[in-house]
């Protein structure tokens, strides 16, 4: 098993650790098999310690969402918590909420990022800035850019989230504009396009013109690679290397810009992905099979509680609310 492996089984087993202890139901027998298990090795505690730190901030997150909405000027239909599950469901439960506490501590998806920034967003805002050059860049929720203009080159950096970059040429001669992002570079060759972090991963998307898109030797484990990706095409590229080139429809690639997220027979489980990088409230899929549906809609991003309701009600399904802030659509 290599070490990568390793570590994603401790932090899976501290995240299910920490969704069982918060159970009302957790017994004395839970609680001294957790020390046995923090015992073992190092990592388990540390593991541990990470994971309770995010589920907290899930908490408290939640906790606010919920107060922000009791105080708005219109009521918003809050949902109705089930009874707790029983037993014969309670595995799937922490099976559920384990995997979206993984992915919130790998994805460090409620912590700023660092100081480096010089422009963030909050989860569920957007923000245009306009740079000094004239060139704009639209957030996406829960993004940060840092800005390094030189004399030779307009180079952005793309610390975390999502981002479209509206390119003008510069009237000082200031040089190309390149945006980076996780061991690679785009270079844009036009004026508008996305760039997306996700999970060790940098999606590419070009709304007009064209843009290249650069890998450093060290990142992608042989000879430096590169591609053009033009308008209406798509490239994903990560540590194994570039991607192949994937036709997107830009009405929905962009849509976030206006408030918008479109769905076309995508599977239920990436559309509650999508929709929870935009809530601090959570949602997970409790059911294998209702993950798998595809889903078809154009959704909101200022009534995204009103897009969990539809999803509820259009697969029949129940919310069950598994911790404070955390609920189960099964």
């Amino acid at each position: 098993m290599n070490n990568e492996r390793s570590n994603h089984d401790i932090d899976t087993q501290a995240a299910e650790w920490v969704v069982r202890l918060d159970s009302p139901d957790v017994t004395p027998e839970d609680r001294a098999r957790l020390e046995a298990w923090l015992s073992q090795d190092p990592l388990h505690e540390a593991a541990f310690r990470l994971a309770s730190q995010a589920w907290r901030k899930v908490e408290d997150l939640g906790r606010a969402n919920r107060e922000a909405r009791a105080a708005g000027p219109r009521a918003v239909a809050a949902f109705e918590p089930a009874n707790r599950p029983g037993a014969r469901r309670r595995g799937a439960v922490y099976a559920a909420a384990a995997s979206l506490l993984v992915a919130i501590v790998a994805g460090a998806l409620f912590l700023h990022p660092g100081d480096a920034a010089d422009y963030r967003t909050a989860t569920g805002e957007l923000r245009l800035v306009v740079l000094a050059d004239g060139s704009s860049v639209h957030l996406n929720t829960a993004s940060a850019i840092a800005v390094r203009y030189g004399r030779k080159e307009r180079r952005i950096e793309l610390i975390e989230g999502e981002a479209v970059f509206t390119v003008v040429t510069a009237s000082d001669g200031a040089g190309p504009f390149v945006v980076e992002a996780d061991g690679g570079t785009i270079r844009a060759l036009g004026t508008e396009f996305a760039v997306r972090r996700d999970q060790g991963a940098v999606d590419v998307t070009v709304i007009e013109h064209s843009v290249e898109v650069s890998l450093k030797p060290e990142r992608a484990g042989r000879p430096a690679a590169s591609a053009v990706v033009s308008s209406g095409e798509s490239l994903r590229y990560s540590q194994g290397g570039l991607g192949p080139l994937v036709p997107v429809r830009l009405s929905h690639a962009a849509a976030w810009r206006d408030g918008r997220l479109v769905f076309d027979r995508v599977p239920l489980e990436d559309v509650v992905a999508e929709l929870n990088r935009y809530r601090s409230e959570r949602i997970v899929v409790g059911d294998k099979a209702m993950a798998a549906r595809e889903v078809s809609g154009v959704f909101r991003i200022d009534d995204l509680d009103g897009a969990v309701e539809a999803l509820a009600g259009g697969m029949r399904a129940r919310l069950t609310a598994i911790s404070a802030g955390v609920w189960m659509l099964h």
